[in-house]
């Protein structure tokens, strides 16, 4: 209780010139704290939103292709793949019928990617099929180039 007297009288013997001084200084403080989260804020969603935007394996393909990382070649021939990929439900597992490198959703292109596959149709490109590139559903080949 004495304690408390002390702390109460010392209160009480503080001019009003200092109290108003202390208390502008933690309102600057917390101006200050405010101002930086809302900019960490802002920061960090306008970086983390395009990322989750752009997800999906299919938003990298063209986003790469747009780049010019990718060729119209192995921009289509990945999209066939993921298409394919994607109607069937059936994903092999890696190495699975191919020979040399592997495509499947976890690895990308190359090794390129590693994004979960969302099926989204590409302005201005034609609807995906599930026949490879050059190829009709409905019979032989079209004139595509010979692989």
């Amino acid at each position: 209780m004495v304690t408390t007297l002390a702390t109460i009288s010392t209160l009480a013997e503080t001019s009003p010139r200092e109290i108003l001084y202390l208390t502008g200084i933690l309102v600057g403080v917390i101006v200050a704290m405010s101002t930086f989260l809302l900019f960490l804020r802002c920061k960090t969603k306008s970086m983390g939103g395009e990322v989750v935007q752009s997800s999906s394996i299919m938003d990298s393909l063209r986003r790469m292709h747009a780049e010019g990382k990718l060729s119209d070649e192995e921009f289509q021939a990945a999209r066939a793949k993921l298409v394919s990929k994607i109607r069937t439900g059936i994903e092999k597992p890696s190495g699975a019928g191919t020979s040399g490198g592997s495509t499947t959703p976890a690895q990308g292109v190359d090794g390129r990617l590693a994004r979960v596959a969302k099926a989204r149709p590409v302005p201005g490109q034609p609807k995906p099929t599930s026949a490879p590139p050059g190829q009709t559903d409905n019979g032989p080949p079209t004139g595509g180039k010979p692989e």
